[in-house]
């Protein structure tokens, strides 16, 4: 592991299987190998931190599990993006859409969003889901007038669909998506 820190080897690139080192070392139980390389990740390599490519990997390859170790492990809201614009929807909450930025506060270990001078936020549920409240109040209870259709490692993640609540039911809506403003 130190000669592939040495080396500056991607530390994210894929064996045959299409396992990492970080995935070796954290199924074999190697904790001084997985502490020797969070340590990496967090040195700068290229020009461009490795905890960064580590993190939108796993967020974009949709491993939940090793983005959450990592997470849990205190490297935070290095993906995260700090503001993110949530369009598509016209009908009955269309002013939930608009752009949203990071709060200091934190909901279920992972950002909360406000929407700038308004009372609407976007957090992550309990069960992994984002749902967009339009009061704070509504963040606390865990509801809210429009989420994703399953879990996600971020609102933003490539190939997260939404849903809208219309009073009785979820309904799809495939022209929702949030949008990181810096991409």
């Amino acid at each position: 592991t130190q000669m592939l820190i040495e080396a500056e080897s991607d530390l994210t690139a894929k064996d045959k299987w299409g396992d990492t080192a970080m995935d070796l070392a954290m199924d074999s139980g190697h904790t001084a190998c997985v502490a020797l390389l969070e340590e990496a990740m967090q040195q700068v390599s290229h020009g461009r931190s490795v905890v960064i490519v580590a993190l939108r990997f796993y967020a974009e390859s949709g491993d939940e599990a090793r983005l959450t170790a990592l997470l849990e492990r205190g490297i935070v809201d290095v993906l995260a993006t700090d503001e993110f614009i949530l369009s598509g929807h016209t009908g009955l909450h269309a002013k939930l859409m608009g752009e949203y930025k990071m709060e200091e506060e934190r909901v279920n270990e992972y950002p909360l969003y406000k929407k700038a001078e308004e009372d609407h936020y976007i957090f992550r549920t309990k069960s992994g889901t984002w749902m967009v409240a339009s009061k704070r109040a509504h963040v606390d209870r865990s509801a809210g007038f429009i989420a994703t259709q399953g879990p996600a490692p971020l609102p933003t993640s490539e190939g997260v669909t939404w849903q809208y609540w219309d009073g009785s039911k979820w309904v799809p809506d495939d022209a929702i998506s949030a949008i990181d403003v810096k991409a």
